[in-house]
């Protein structure tokens, strides 16, 4: 997509726009009760929490809602297929889907979910390509931005859009959610994150989830 270039103006309004998403998560964390032992990365909440009622659709158009995160455990990126974190994220995502590759159970629960945050300047079609660069079976969602700032409220995650058209710019933070087969929030996997880490949380997650 073509954008214009920034005025001085501009790149300062949006420094500080990226300022307030980059420290989003840390006030997040700061207004829970966060539990990092046990973990190689997540940030995981002391208790899991149920997430409150949203509308958003999938990549097809159809509702999405809290139900289709029951029986996956899933991980929810932010962004849109312009940004450069989105691109680096989804490659990430590829990376702990392939490490799972020696706990086949999990892996085939893993659900990969992509909320576009651009859906003005990008059809569904195009976000599908864009996905399945990466892995045919990651998920886009959209919705409008009354419901998208529901929902990245509910997980821990933030953007910010200013501008329309040629001159619209997104801002949005980094972190990936993780929300358990039984539909709540465990966490974010945020700050430096690899593919070892995170797939290797995932297991120790997925066997406190076990059925005694």
């Amino acid at each position: 997509m073509r954008r214009k270039h920034s005025s001085p103006y501009q790149k300062i309004l949006l420094f500080i726009i990226a300022m307030g998403a980059l420290y989003g998560g840390y006030f997040w964390g700061s207004k829970h009760n966060i539990e990092t032992r046990g973990y190689l990365n997540l940030h995981a909440l002391a208790e899991p929490k149920a997430l409150g009622s949203f509308q958003l659709l999938g990549q097809n158009g159809e509702p999405f809602s809290n139900a289709d995160f029951d029986d996956h455990w899933n991980l929810v990126i932010v962004g849109h297929p312009h940004s450069e974190s989105s691109t680096d994220q989804l490659t990430l995502a590829v990376q702990i889907y392939n490490r799972l590759a020696d706990a086949p159970d999990l892996q085939k629960q893993l659900q990969t979910l992509f909320l576009n945050l651009d859906s003005e300047n990008t059809n569904r079609t195009e976000v599908e390509k864009f996905l399945t660069h990466f892995n045919p079976d990651f998920l886009a969602l959209d919705g409008d931005t009354e419901n998208l700032e529901i929902f990245t409220r509910e997980i821990g995650a933030t953007f910010k859009i200013t501008g329309t058209g040629a001159d619209q710019r997104i801002v949005h933070s980094t972190s990936i959610a993780l929300i358990a087969p039984d539909g709540r929030l465990i966490g974010l996997f945020t700050g430096r994150v690899d593919a070892v880490s995170i797939s290797t949380d995932l297991k120790t997650l997925a066997e406190k989830y076990k059925t005694p």
